[in-house]
């Protein structure tokens, strides 16, 4: 009997506990503030360097970033890169805030890719912003 104690008082103590989640710090998912998204040009006003669409999950970028990046440094050498996560607008703003996460882990994935072609971080900044105009997540990447 008293090998089975700790564990029925263990079960007990458990038995009021509530696992954390995601609907513990954000029971309905909100739109992104307008401040959030970075305060970058519009999408249409310049055209990108490089569009890595992800229509495929992990599409394979590292030549023609690399290509573009060195075409970019040879032509502006110590230019800055805007790295920009493009996502859809859906209907459900649950989709909208789920596909915004994915497109900034993206664009951390692409601007890491830049980095380690030597570009330093003092030189890229990361942005993300929907576009209504497209159906699948992108990430651009801009010189500026």
């Amino acid at each position: 009997m008293t090998r089975w104690l700790p564990l029925v008082l263990a079960g007990l103590a458990l038995a009021g506990c509530k696992l954390i989640d995601q609907t513990t710090f954000a029971p309905q998912a909100e739109m992104p503030e307008p401040a959030q998204l970075a305060a970058l040009p519009p999408v249409g006003e310049r055209p990108a360097l490089l569009s890595i669409r992800y229509s495929t999950p992990n599409p394979q970028y590292g030549d023609a970033l690399r290509t573009a990046v060195a075409a970019a440094e040879e032509r502006r050498p110590g230019s800055t890169y805007d790295v920009v996560a493009v996502v859809p607008v859906p209907k459900d703003p649950a989709l909208q805030l789920r596909d915004l996460n994915q497109g900034r882990q993206d664009a951390t994935r692409v601007m890491q890719a830049v980095m380690a072609l030597g570009v330093p971080d003092t030189r890229i900044a990361l942005g993300a912003r929907t576009d209504p105009s497209i159906t699948v997540r992108e990430v651009r990447v801009y010189i500026r």
